[in-house]
């Protein structure tokens, strides 16, 4: 395509980010990725998110089982309702009673927000402990890291 600025490349349905780093995007400053892509094409100035929902930090675990196995007979999860706005999304892709999962399977994904990275990555990794807990099998877990 031609544009008055010269030739222009178009692509229609791009993927910007994978998996649910757009939805994280979107959650962290409060402004949709195609809306960011939008105003670079059109070339005007970065908006200033930072100042409207301060320093925040926003991580994602997946639940990834360790073993071929299959699921307990219940699986209690109504704790996560109670876990408020730190906790941004669970995506329970497989977790239903009884359900059979292989090694490496991924079986859900949640989204955790905080004030600082340290007290985000510390809050993901308990509730990882804390789903395992629940779910009743063993699961990877991040490897700690350092702030």
């Amino acid at each position: 395509m031609v544009s008055p600025k010269g030739p222009v490349l178009v692509e229609l349905n791009p993927r910007p980010m994978g998996g649910i780093m757009t939805e994280m995007y979107a959650r962290l400053t409060g402004r949709e990725f195609s809306d960011y892509i939008r105003d670079v094409y059109l070339r005007r100035p970065p908006r200033d998110v930072a100042k409207s929902i301060g320093p925040k930090t926003i991580t994602a675990r997946k639940l990834i089982a360790k073993q071929d196995c299959t699921l307990p007979d219940e699986i209690d999860l109504s704790w996560v309702e109670s876990l408020g706005p730190r906790l941004i999304v669970l995506h329970p892709y497989v977790l239903t009673p009884r359900a059979r999962v292989e090694r490496d399977q991924v079986l859900a994904r949640y989204v955790v927000m905080d004030e600082t990275w340290t007290a985000t990555m510390n809050y993901a990794n308990i509730l990882l402990e804390r789903f395992e807990r629940s779910i009743g099998i063993p699961i990877y877990h991040s490897i700690p890291m350092q702030a």
